[in-house]
């Protein structure tokens, strides 16, 4: 995670199949599975729990499809909290 500017930095990425069609607008939809082959194994929730968590945190997410590198990557940027006073 890094830090910068007031703000908590942090990215993820993800090995996907080199031919993988990744929709990058609908990634963080409630029951969105990028890959149909894995509806089975998942609920397409877990994105946008983090999009909730983080936006009502007041941060943003966002997401980076690569498919000459076959990667999927996906960002979080969170503002930093102020350090209590210590008066």
């Amino acid at each position: 995670m890094g830090r910068g500017g007031g703000w908590g930095r942090t990215a993820v990425p993800n090995g996907v199949a080199p031919d993988a069609a990744i929709d990058t607008a609908r990634l963080f939809d409630r029951f969105f599975t990028a890959d149909a082959s894995r509806s089975a194994r998942s609920s397409g929730l877990g994105l946008s729990i983090v999009e909730v968590l983080v936006t009502g945190l007041g941060g943003t997410v966002s997401a980076a499809h690569d498919p000459v590198a076959a990667t999927l990557e996906i960002r979080a940027r969170i503002p930093s909290a102020e350090a209590p006073s210590t008066r």
